[in-house]
This record gives structure tokens, sequence and C-alpha cells, in this order.
């Protein structure tokens, strides 16, 4: 089995958003594929108390992503995911100069043959999150996730998660199995 994750000799934003379509479409083509009992969620992670990028990336690649993968071995686990600041620093209308008073958050696509319980419950083991919306979205949620492996429009979320102007080497992660 091949595995691609992401490119580490990325250097510019363009090679970054690049980078995250080239992984995007891998899921949304191997997803289309339905080789194996697979869904394709889109999970939006807010109030994880991290206050660095490089500190959600650790814990989504190590606690988060390599769990699942240890305890399900034989399932299909599938994923790209992306950090950003909020608002109006992510899309680069406001500088950054004190980086620990900003809050971030994730974006994550996951392609998985595993239950969405499972999911749930090693986020919650993970991030010690409390609320959680499934298929509809509230404002006070720490997580929201939505299958999307119906949705006509899917291929166009990538557009979404590269808006952002602020992307460095721990803003996003991927691994992809075929």
């Amino acid at each position: 089995m091949k595995t691609i994750t992401k490119n580490r000799d990325i250097k510019t934003l363009v090679e970054a958003k690049n980078d995250m379509r080239y992984s995007f479409d891998y899921l949304i083509a191997k997803n289309n594929l339905k080789m194996q009992n697979q869904t394709l969620y889109k999970i939006d992670l807010t109030n994880t108390k991290s206050k660095h990028i490089k500190h959600l990336n650790f814990d989504l690649k190590n606690k988060f992503f390599v769990k699942l993968e240890r305890e399900n071995p034989t399932e299909i686990l599938d994923y790209l995911f992306v950090i950003e600041y909020d608002g109006i620093i992510s899309i680069g209308n406001q500088q950054i100069d004190e980086v620990d008073f900003c809050k971030v958050h994730s974006h994550i696509i996951v392609n998985t043959s595993l239950p969405i319980d499972v999911l749930i419950n090693q986020l919650i083991k993970t991030f010690l999150v409390s609320t959680f919306e499934i298929d509809h979205r509230s404002k006070n949620c720490d997580v929201y996730i939505e299958n999307i492996s119906k949705r006509i429009d899917k291929e166009n979320y990538i557009n979404y998660l590269t808006k952002q102007n602020y992307l460095n080497e721990n803003a996003y992660y991927y691994k992809i199995k075929f």
C-alpha cells in the first residue's frame, strides 16, 4: 500500500495551497470510488485550548490520528487538516503581533470506514471537548461534524480550506493510503 503525506519541501503560500489541493483531490477521488464502506466527513474543531498552530498540529497528528490508526489498523483513515487563526488574521487582514493571544482552530476532512462514534470518542479523549453538533451547526459547539459524502458541492470545499493567507509549515497536514 502506498501512502502520500505532506510535501515537506513546500516554501511558498502558493505551493502550500497547491499541495493542499493535491491531497484534497485524492481524498475526493478515493471517496468517490467507494471501494469499501467509507464516509467523507468534514470536521470543524474549535475551542481546543491550543494557542499555537504547532501545538494543535502535534495533537491532531500524534494524539488523534495516530491513536485512531493504532487502535483500528484494518480501517480506512485518510485525512487532511488545516489549522488557522481566527477570522481576520487567517485571511491576512490583520498582522500577527501577539501570536500567544490568538486562538487556533482546525478544519478536517476525513475519508474513513470508522463509525462516527469512534471519531467522536477519540476527539473527546484528545481535546476534552464537550459539545458536538452533527449535520446541523450551532454557534456554541466545540466540534461540528458533517457527512459530506453525497454533497454535490464537496469538491468546492477546498476553496474554503485554502482561503487563508497565513500558512506556515505546521498549518496543514495530510495522510492518504491507496
